[in-house]
């Protein structure tokens, strides 16, 4: 608590047993031994102190930190402690005497948490460096360290399925502690909606997911149901947990950048006019939308050829039949690649 203490309370009426009082400013955190007879707490006064649970009274004091020990637990046989501090560092101490063993060092930023795996063969730590670092609990040697990545926060560790969580805005990365490679991501779009993904770009997700996200490549913006056919993998998540290595082409074999045409508004209001500049990919048809509603394709014989690429211009007497008389009207186009397989983000402009 931040009035420094910590207190037991009865699991079944709810009543306090006892006071932790000693710590000088707050407590981080608390824990119970594995056999749950002795307690360790973490504090900013830069100590972790174990306690008689039963009793509630101070054993002794872990003094060794220059910071606030963010957190503190017991190693599974109940014979070691490991603390995690804002001084960059973790240490483990005999959980008898107090004595310290090891200082893991390496981190550049706080430790925020320090837990042993389930065995008691190794000691994760997690930085506000991003970075995660697996040591060896016997030797105190540092065995890999795994990267979040930019903008990434590494949050918790599955050790049943060997995993660690970083998040980063609405993405949850899942990655192998093991190897510390990237296993995939989830993105929640909102209350309703998510999506998967892998290192290679298949996904799987919801309908709406789909509609909502897109894949760019410089000013290239390509929804991500456009590429269904080539990249989607039900059940993608459940599958790369049982290990399973999923065939198909990956993102970076479908050359989608610089393919998709460019397409500009150059007139508006009383009519509509664009500009359509085919990229690598060639110009196949042209479809028009009046408020979301698909009116009409247009070939590229069909349009106006320009020394840089087309035009489309559609006339207020054209248009006229179209539009919902009083008020605003959307008219947008989207121009296909000639293999008519992926096509260009909606340009739109109002017409009265």
């Amino acid at each position: 608590s931040g009035d420094s203490t910590a207190r037991v309370w009865n699991a079944g009426s709810g009543r306090q047993q006892f006071s932790l009082k000693g710590h000088t400013w707050v407590v981080n955190s608390a824990s119970f031994s594995p056999d749950g007879k002795y307690i360790v707490t973490a504090s900013g006064d830069s100590t972790a102190r174990v306690w008689d649970a039963v009793r509630g009274k101070l054993m002794f004091s872990l003094r060794g930190h220059t910071s606030w020990v963010n957190k503190a637990v017991f190693s599974p046989d109940g014979k070691f402690i490991v603390t995690a501090s804002a001084d960059n560092t973790a240490k483990v101490w005999n959980a008898i005497n107090g004595q310290l063993l090891k200082d893991l060092k390496g981190h550049t930023g706080w430790v925020n948490s320090a837990v042993y795996s389930p065995d008691g063969e190794y000691i994760i730590t997690i930085s506000a460096d991003n970075t995660a670092k697996l040591w060896n609990a016997s030797s105190g040697e540092l065995t890999r360290t795994i990267e979040a990545g930019t903008n990434y926060k590494f949050d918790g560790i599955d050790f049943t399925a060997k995993h660690m969580l970083s998040h980063a805005g609405c993405e949850v990365s899942i990655l192998d502690f093991e190897t510390g490679k990237k296993s995939y991501n989830f993105c929640a779009v909102d209350n309703n909606d998510y999506m998967f993904f892998d290192e290679e770009g298949h996904y799987d997700g919801t309908l709406g997911a789909m509609k909502s996200l897109y894949y760019t490549c410089d000013n290239e913006i390509i929804e991500l149901q456009q590429l269904k056919d080539k990249l989607w993998q039900p059940h993608l998540a459940e599958r790369l947990n049982k290990g399973e290595l999923i065939k198909g082409p990956a993102l970076s074999d479908l050359d989608i950048c610089n393919q998709i045409p460019e397409v500009e508004v150059i007139a508006g209001t009383d009519n509509a006019a664009f500009k359509i500049t085919p990229q690598k990919g060639g110009l196949g048809e042209t479809m028009l939308f009046i408020n979301d509603k698909e009116i009409k394709r247009y070939t590229p014989a069909q349009l106006k050829k320009t020394e840089t690429g087309y035009e489309l211009n559609i006339t207020r007497d054209v248009l006229h039949p179209l539009l919902m008389p009083g008020g605003k009207n959307q008219v947008t186009i989207k121009s296909y690649t000639s293999k008519n397989d992926i096509f260009s983000k909606a340009v739109a402009i109002i017409v009265r």
